[in-house]
């Protein structure tokens, strides 16, 4: 008389969940290690940062306000939540963006 433990059902259904709980293991483990570098590098960026412009006290908290050029009432607010962004380097084309033929 079989077992139920050794019927090829019972053991094909075992093995498939054991590879299933593995591969769950290595994608929570990968999640975990990228979770952690990301971190780490975050916090690297942030502290060779050098705050530009001066530091201007607001109710709501501190702002960096930074002025180049002359006068008039032009104000660019960046926004990031503390994370750097390079600044834009593109130029946009006086003329049309279609090749003339």
């Amino acid at each position: 008389m079989s077992t139920l433990t050794s019927t090829p059902r019972l053991r094909r259904w075992r093995r498939v969940l054991q590879i299933t709980g593995l591969v769950a293991a290595i994608i929570v483990v990968l999640a975990m290690v990228s979770t952690v570098a990301n971190a780490a590098i975050t916090n690297t960026e942030k502290s060779s940062l050098a705050p530009y412009g001066h530091n201007v006290s607001i109710e709501a908290g501190d702002l960096n306000v930074y002025r180049n050029g002359g006068t008039g009432p032009t104000m660019v607010l960046l926004s990031g939540y503390g994370t750097a962004a390079p600044p834009s380097t593109s130029r946009r084309s006086s003329g049309s963006s279609t090749p003339s033929t």
